[in-house]
C-alpha cells in the first residue's frame, strides 16, 4: 500500500525508486513507528520493520522506504565521488540526533529527510493524511530540523561541485515543502 501511495502522489519518485531498489527485507515489528536501515555496501536493499499500534502504518512504512531509498542513492553516488572535503576530526551537533557527528552525517540525514517529508506533505495535499495525523505533526518538526541542518551545512560544509549541485536540489525540494505548508491553513 505504501508504494501505491508514493506512486499516486509522486510518480516520478516511484519510478526512480524502481530503478535502484531490488529488495525489501522485513525484520519483525515495532510499536508506534518503523525501524529501518540500509547499508552502503548493499545498494538496492532496505531493511524495515512493520509498525503496529500505529494509526497509519502505511505512512510509517512510506517514511521508511523514502528515507532508506535516499540513503541508497547517496551511497551509490559516494562510490564514484567524494562527499566531504571537511576535516574528518571536526564534529557538529545535529538536530536529528543527540550525539555530535561528522558533518557528512548531517548531510546524509538531511538528504533523506527533505525527500521524506516532501512526499508526506504531498500525501496531505491529496487527503491521504490529515492535519490531525501524527505524521503531519512529525513532518512539521522535521521541516524545522531540516532548516537547522541547512543552516549548519551552509555555514560549515566544504562542497565538491557535484555535491553543491545536489545540495541546491535539496534546497529546492525543501522550498517546495515550505510552499505546501504556506498553502494550507494549519489552524483549521
Amino acid at each position: 500500500k505504501s508504494f501505491s501511495i508514493i506512486k499516486k502522489v509522486a510518480p516520478w519518485f516511484f519510478h526512480e525508486m524502481q530503478e535502484i531498489l531490488s529488495k525489501i527485507v522485513p525484520f519483525g515489528i515495532s510499536k508506534g513507528s518503523h525501524n529501518s536501515c540500509s547499508y552502503p555496501t548493499i545498494i538496492g536493499v532496505i531493511y524495515a520493520s512493520y509498525p503496529v499500534e500505529c494509526d497509519e502504518p502505511e505512512i510509517a512504512v512510506l517514511e521508511a522506504l523514502i528515507h532508506e531509498y535516499n540513503h541508497n542513492k547517496i551511497h551509490l553516488i559516494m562510490r564514484v565521488d567524494q562527499l566531504i572535503l571537511n576535516d574528518k576530526q571536526t564534529i557538529y551537533y545535529s538536530p536529528y540526533r543527540p550525539d555530535a557527528r561528522h558533518i557528512q552525517g548531517i548531510y546524509l540525514w538531511l538528504h533523506a529527510m527533505v525527500a521524506t517529508y516532501y512526499v508526506t506533505l504531498l500525501c496531505l495535499k491529496e487527503w491521504i493524511i490529515t492535519k490531525e495525523s501524527q505524521f503531519f505533526r512529525k513532518t512539521i518538526g522535521y521541516i524545522l530540523k531540516n532548516q537547522l541542518s541547512i543552516n549548519t551545512l551552509k555555514r560549515y560544509w566544504k562542497f565538491t561541485s557535484l555535491w553543491t549541485e545536489l545540495f541546491e536540489d535539496m534546497l529546492g525540494v525543501h522550498e517546495l515543502s515550505l510552499d505546501i505548508l504556506k498553502s494550507i491553513d494549519i489552524d483549521k
